[in-house]
């Protein structure tokens, strides 16, 4: 995985999620669980078992991120074409 901006910022435009210097959109663990359906809890086992989506640190910043393009292909890399 490439590294990302170091600078992220929240604005509240963007339902708190928050936004690399270079526009790309993060979530924390929080928001990609309630986005999920899942427990943070499960969010949290799943980056310790590294089955999740992946996640990135900023230098700086101390609780995992999300980029929402990186969350989006991991649900979709098991999807399965119906004939």
């Amino acid at each position: 995985m490439q590294a990302h901006a170091t600078t992220t910022e929240r604005r509240p435009e963007h339902d708190g999620q928050m936004r690399s210097a270079d526009g790309r959109t993060f979530r924390t663990e929080a928001e990609l669980a309630r986005y999920l359906g899942r427990s943070l809890a499960t969010v949290r086992k799943w980056r310790a078992q590294r089955i999740g989506p992946p996640f990135t640190k900023p230098k700086g910043v101390k609780q995992p991120l999300y980029l929402i393009a990186d969350t989006e292909a991991w649900l979709f890399k098991g999807r399965v074409e119906a004939r």
